[in-house]
This record gives structure tokens, sequence and C-alpha cells, in this order.
């Protein structure tokens, strides 16, 4: 399916950010990233520009720990696997919003 851009975002190349741990494991830090959302929101940014810049800020997290991963495990590939929400994982991740504790889904 092509992704074609929404109407006020055709060009936008803004990211927000965002920062990796050091640590062992690799730990995001979206704080930053949720700040400069809500600021944005708050400031009458329009939508379709918020929207990209928090896809671009994804596709740079993706890369940040792809990079990363490469260089600590000595990885010459890293694969990404695009995964559809099948009914399983719906009825998992139901129970994980209704479980009064932890609940993991695999």
């Amino acid at each position: 399916m092509p992704i074609t851009p929404v109407s006020g975002a055709q060009h936008e190349t803004d990211s927000y950010a965002f920062a990796l741990s050091s640590d062992e494991p690799v730990q995001i830090d979206a704080a930053p990233l949720i700040r400069a959302v809500a600021a944005d929101v708050l400031s009458g940014v329009a939508v379709p520009v918020i929207a990209s810049r928090f896809h671009n800020a994804v596709a740079g997290i993706i890369l940040q720990l792809a990079l990363t991963l490469r260089e600590r495990e000595k990885l010459s590939q890293v694969a990404l696997m695009r995964r559809r929400l099948s009914e399983r994982d719906a009825a998992c991740e139901n129970r994980v919003r209704t479980a009064p504790r932890r609940f993991h889904c695999s």
C-alpha cells in the first residue's frame, strides 16, 4: 500500500527529539518527544505536521536502535519485521489493558 503525504505535511522533515540509554538493555527515553508533541499541540501546530514529526522520530528511533545494536553485537545485518495485528494479538492486548497486574503477550 503506498503512503501518501497528508495535506500540510508534504515536506515536513523535522523530527521530535528522543534519547537512547547506554545501559544494557538499551532503553528509549521518549520524554523529550512527548514534551515536544504536547508543546506543538498547545501551540496550535497542524495535526498533519505533528503526525509527520512523530513518525519521523519513530523512524529515527528504529534507525538508532539498529545502529546501536549493530555496533554492540558486531552484527553485519539487522532485519526489521512488519507484523499484522491478529485476533489473538488483539485479544491479548485487551487482557493487558484490563489486567489488574502486569501481563505479557507473546
